[in-house]
């Protein structure tokens, strides 16, 4: 299993009642190919569907960056 499925499947844990990766994508407001594709290692998660995640599960950035297994974001200052 992929580290991106890790968060996918952490998600499932989150919504009532019995989920599939279709009902998923209906609540991030993706298409059902994207889920498929992330869960298949073939499509890396972007910031587009982190922040549906954020939205939608009230989840930081930083906990679907670790669940997701992706590098913490760095902000450019001066």
């Amino acid at each position: 299993m992929n580290t991106q499925s890790t968060l996918l499947d952490h998600l499932h844990t989150l919504l009532k009642g019995k989920q599939n990766d279709a009902k998923l994508s209906m609540r991030l407001g993706v298409q059902a190919p994207v889920i498929s594709k992330i869960r298949g290692d073939t499509l890396k998660i972007g910031a587009t569907f982190i922040l549906a995640v954020h939205e939608e599960f009230d989840i930081t950035t930083a906990e679907i960056r670790e669940l997701a297994g992706l590098q913490p974001a760095y902000v450019r200052g001066g």
